[in-house]
């Protein structure tokens, strides 16, 4: 078997046709309302979308930051 193993350059290509994921400055379409009706979204601006999914993508399970925060006062290391 061969693989393939594209570069960056080529991926981004194949995502954004050959651009930037920004493919626009104007605010009409940057603010675009959009609805994920399934999800219970509706009417949300793409910007305050892209924000709250990728927020939630981050957060961290409560068990996970105490472990963490655990690990590093262990340490000596505090809050500054």
């Amino acid at each position: 078997h061969s693989f393939i193993t594209p570069k960056p350059k080529e991926i981004s290509r194949a995502d954004h046709q050959g651009r930037s994921s920004l493919t626009s400055n104007n605010p009409k379409e940057r603010f675009e309302l959009m609805s994920l009706p399934h999800m219970g979204y509706t009417d949300v601006d793409r910007i305050s979308l892209k924000k709250h999914f990728l927020r939630r993508m981050f957060r961290l399970k409560p068990h996970v930051r105490d472990a963490a925060c655990h690990r590093v006062s262990s340490h000596g290391l505090e809050d500054d």
